[in-house]
């Protein structure tokens, strides 16, 4: 008798939505720009659940645009102090520096967005 040949069909997982950070780029963020940008960008924070990874930022939420915002925003203000720090324009962020920082969390939500 033949062998009978088994097909696995996988159950289809519900879908998240959203982007997990690192649980310290997350406390980065809410101390950076939560207080400084309006409830919504403070409650978008705030409501970060809780993964193995670190925090899921939900990227369907209406204050994600915001939350770019805000980032784009620190980084101008970051480089225009180091650029001061340094005496003259500097080409890139200062390496490990607050707008290296925040430039990278902003490229990292922007690609996931697109």
């Amino acid at each position: 008798m033949p062998r009978r040949q088994t097909t696995i069909i996988p159950f289809p997982r519900a879908r998240t939505t959203g982007l997990v950070i690192s649980a310290e780029d997350h406390a980065f963020l809410v101390r950076i720009i939560g207080p400084f940008y309006g409830s919504e960008v403070e409650d978008l924070l705030a409501a970060a659940s809780t993964v193995p990874d670190g925090r899921r930022l939900s990227t369907r939420h209406p204050a994600m645009e915001q939350v770019l915002n805000a980032i784009g925003t620190e980084v101008h203000g970051f480089l225009k102090l180091e650029d001061e720090e340094a005496g003259r324009p500097r080409l890139k962020p200062k390496r490990g520096g607050t707008a290296e920082h925040l430039l990278a969390l902003y490229r990292q939500i922007e690609s996931h967005l697109s």
